[in-house]
């Protein structure tokens, strides 16, 4: 299997930040290449999507690739080790490793007697500069059988989840349509849709709530008059459900609420100003820049250029 771009990218981000606090004068990324089995071809890769993303000053050779943090990098190291540190994301990661080893097993035709080979791989168990405890390991999966994601043997001196893990129907369902990400998957009925229908004067879509009940006259009127809201308020709809899972730092987070919020609230008024929304989208746009690369980041993008996109069509 190709390693994760994405993945790696990001542990090299960290690995280079280390580096930078020890006060190292090169990143020599080839040693993290060596250390994670991997060719330089692919941290040619990895060196170029961090100089993309504005977070590395590419130093390569054509002896070898190479990277230094720049002030960006190091800001968004920094966030992102905040991030790591936070309880519910190291618990909702161990529950991630956890599912994809068990789909692993699955697809080798091989059931586990327990957790030890998982808590025995160095990558599987390494987080944030620490490791998963045997006592974590545990807590997931009890979590997940509780939740049906996983099956196992009941014993008496073992806890469920612990002894012969299977995967479900439920636990491959998480993987598959939620990467894996249980609180997402188990969030999945609670979540609204949005649903615009525009063959009548009656407009619903998800606030920044999450709610459903929006039949906003002055939506219906502004439509009339060639200004069409909707793609601005699925924009900040969808950023009201599901802020807390892009990664974010707690400010950032804030931040984007706090102006999708105001965005969702110009869009509903009387006379809706397009150089105010577009101002409110481009904040937003340069919020959702600090996130790690996500599904849900992708969406969001997406959303706010086909929002610009209405703004300027009316």
């Amino acid at each position: 299997m190709p390693a994760n771009l994405e993945e790696h990218a990001a542990k090299l981000l960290d690995w280079l930040y280390v580096n930078y606090n020890d006060g190292s004068p090169s990143s020599d990324v080839k040693s993290y290449l060596k250390e994670n089995g991997l060719d330089d071809r692919f941290g040619y890769d990895l060196v170029r999507y961090l100089t993309d993303a504005g977070l590395v000053q590419d130093v390569s050779t054509l002896g070898a690739p190479d990277a230094l943090l720049n002030h960006r990098g190091i800001a968004a190291a920094q966030r992102r080790q905040a991030d790591l540190a936070d309880p519910r994301r190291r618990a909702e990661e161990l529950r991630r490793r956890m599912l994809v080893w068990l789909d692993q097993e699955d697809e080798a035709d091989r059931i586990p007697v327990d957790w030890s080979e998982f808590e025995l791989t160095p990558n599987l168990v390494e987080y944030a500069g620490t490791q998963f405890s045997h006592r974590e390991v545990l807590k997931a999966a009890q979590y997940m059988h509780h939740h049906r994601l996983i099956t196992s043997v009941r014993l008496d001196d073992a806890s469920d989840g612990e002894v012969r893990p299977q995967l479900t129907a439920a636990g491959h369902a998480c993987l598959t349509d939620f990467g894996g990400t249980v609180a997402d998957y188990l969030a999945r009925d609670s979540r609204s849709t949005t649903n615009v229908n525009t063959t009548s004067t009656t407009i619903n879509v998800a606030d920044n709530h999450g709610n459903m009940a929006m039949a906003n006259e002055n939506v219906v009127q502004n439509l009339n008059m060639g200004l069409d809201v909707t793609e601005i308020l699925r924009l900040s709809g969808l950023i009201g459900q599901i802020s807390q899972t892009l990664g974010l730092s707690e400010d950032s987070r804030t931040q984007l609420e706090a102006e999708a919020e105001k965005l969702h609230a110009e869009a509903e008024s009387k006379a809706p100003n397009r150089g105010v929304m577009r101002r409110m989208i481009d904040a937003i746009a340069r919020l959702l820049g600090d996130a790690p690369a996500t599904a849900a980041k992708t969406m969001l993008v997406g959303l706010a250029e086909e929002a610009v996109k209405s703004i300027a069509a009316g």
